[in-house]
């Protein structure tokens, strides 16, 4: 099995991911976010590309909780915003969510033709590899990152990532720069991934902000063993 990283969603060759499963990272916050609400009993999520397709989709689905941000702000007339602390198990358990974000929700549509596309995040990390694993398929690592730039964050998790699965018999290192720069990202932050994440660009706007309390949840490891998957059939994430 061989591994691919990809800092950002630039530059990937879209029909490669055909026989390969994707991890797809966005630590702050889409996936962890996604993450919480099935391990909090949500029924299924349905990512939108366009506030329209959510607005469209909320229409025609009982059930179900309008969630997500525009630019890092809370969306009028939406249930949820972008905080995993939103996504309790007493607000979502058995709902169906719409979730539109500027950055994740474009990204998991966009790679729906994978294989299998897990969505991935420091608070189900252990899960998304053993899953990954366990396909015997090649691995593509695929980071979110913010407007086509990399983030400290999603990098970061991707070298916990290799950490794991690069150790795994049968499994190749990954050859490329963006693996290497992944790896000393968390060879070098590994002892204190909250400081680090608190340092990005994007966590100190969240400190800014006042959501300190989502860094800290975002920034823990192994929280839950759900792993989230794009249905191509649906275009949904769901848990099987």
């Amino acid at each position: 099995m061989k591994i691919n990283v990809y800092l950002t969603p630039e530059g990937v060759h879209e029909p490669d991911l055909q026989d390969q499963t994707v991890l797809l990272i966005d630590v702050l916050r889409t996936a962890s976010n996604i993450i919480t609400a099935f391990h909090n009993g949500a029924k299924l999520v349905v990512p939108a590309a366009l506030l329209g397709d959510a607005a469209r989709i909320a229409g025609n689905m009982d059930a179900s909780l309008l969630a997500g941000e525009k630019n890092g702000e809370s969306i009028d007339g939406y249930d949820l915003g972008n905080s995993p602390s939103e996504f309790s198990e007493e607000v979502v358990s058995g709902k169906r969510i719409i979730l539109h974000t500027t950055n994740g929700t474009p990204s998991i549509l966009k790679f729906k033709g994978a294989r299998t596309l897990a969505i991935t995040g420091f608070i189900n990390l252990s899960a998304a590899a053993s899953y990954a694993i366990a396909q015997g398929n090649d691995i593509s690592i695929i980071c979110v990152g913010n407007k086509g730039c990399p983030t400290l964050e999603d990098t970061l998790c991707a070298g916990a990532l290799l950490n794991i699965l690069e150790n795994t018999p049968g499994i190749e290192k990954a050859p490329c720069d963006e693996s290497y720069m992944a790896r000393l990202v968390y060879k070098t932050e590994q002892k204190n991934i909250l400081k680090a994440i608190a340092k990005s660009v994007h966590g100190k706007s969240l400190i800014e902000k006042g959501f300190v309390a989502d860094l800290d949840y975002c920034a823990a490891q192994n929280m839950t063993s759900v792993v989230p998957l794009f249905d191509s059939d649906s275009s949904t994430i769901i848990v099987r």
